[in-house]
């Protein structure tokens, strides 16, 4: 698999990146795409509920004296909180909204993203769970907060497989133009072995397929390479 190839193909496009396995899913992400798309574009993260921003805080305290430059790429990320405090143990508090009624979090979450810059990488933790305990009631403001979301814009968002009725996650699908999936490889022994694949996509060039990887010292590798 051609990493390289795949994130040009995210940039500029919206991507969800739906896991089974929590710490594959992390180490794909901080250790594969954040690396990349922090060389060329200011990255943001819409940190949804405090356990979001708690289990991001903890991520970075696993990583921050383990990987020195990963550290460094956290301190710059810019985070739009919504919770109860202002509190964020990583990054630079960009914009915080108060939790309450969830119609209110997302006109304010949507007029915060719509001023973001074209060219910035967005990644969005914990948004899956409203539909998860609001149902169909909130997807007219969930469309209306992606519609805002600058064109240019990277986004990658992330969903636990199972979270949403399969109805449901049919029609939040559409939200996106790439959807990759990392589940584990069942037919392989060992807990390093996954399934990376493309479940869908809109973009010529990036037909749905899948592969087989590892995690490897520095991050998700294809081991036939």
């Amino acid at each position: 698999m051609d990493f390289e190839y795949l994130f040009q193909k995210m940039d500029g496009r919206r991507t969800r990146l739906v896991y089974e396995d929590t710490y594959a899913a992390m180490v794909f992400t901080f250790y594969n795409i954040i690396p990349h798309f922090s060389k060329i574009k200011e990255l943001y993260v819409v940190s949804y509920s405090e356990t979001s921003s708690r289990r991001m805080g903890e991520i970075y305290k696993s990583l921050k004296n383990e990987n020195p430059q990963l550290a460094e790429i956290f301190k710059r990320m810019k985070i739009i909180k919504i919770g109860n405090t202002r509190d964020c143990s990583y990054g630079m508090l960009y914009e915080f909204i108060k939790s309450g009624d969830v119609e209110e979090e997302l006109k304010s979450l949507e007029s915060v993203l719509s001023t973001l810059p074209n060219d910035a990488f967005l990644m969005i933790r914990g948004l899956y769970l409203i539909p998860a305990i609001h149902g169909k009631t909130v997807l007219g403001e969930i469309l209306r907060l992606f519609d805002a979301i600058p064109d240019g814009i990277t986004l990658l968002d992330y969903y636990s497989a199972g979270i949403l009725d399969e109805h449901l996650n049919r029609i939040v699908e559409k939200l996106y133009d790439v959807i990759i999936g990392i589940r584990k490889d069942d037919a392989i022994f060992g807990d390093d072995n996954f399934i990376l694949s493309i479940d869908q996509s809109i973009i010529k060039g990036l037909e749905p397929r899948s592969w087989r990887v590892k995690i490897g010292y520095e991050g998700i590798v294809d081991p036939t390479l």
